[in-house]
């Protein structure tokens, strides 16, 4: 489901919303992966109800996880 966060496929809608509740990050970029990663919505799809660009969206997601990545423990 969330293969960026390199997260197992099998992961559920309830733990994906746990993990995306536990990111240290804005509310709003919080809602921005909900929607993307657990609604399955595209950049396009978000980003007119925030009144920003695909992009915007696109960044703050690349920023989310580019943050959790480098901050993750590694296996």
């Amino acid at each position: 489901m969330i293969y960026d966060f390199n997260l197992p496929p099998a992961t559920t809608p309830s733990a994906a919303e746990e993990f995306i509740s536990s990111l240290s990050t804005s509310d709003k970029n919080k809602e921005f992966l909900r929607l993307r990663y657990r609604d399955g919505q595209s950049y396009n799809d978000i980003a007119p109800a925030y009144g920003i660009s695909a992009g915007g969206v696109r960044q703050a997601i690349k920023y989310v996880i580019g943050r959790y990545i480098s901050s993750a423990p590694s296996a």
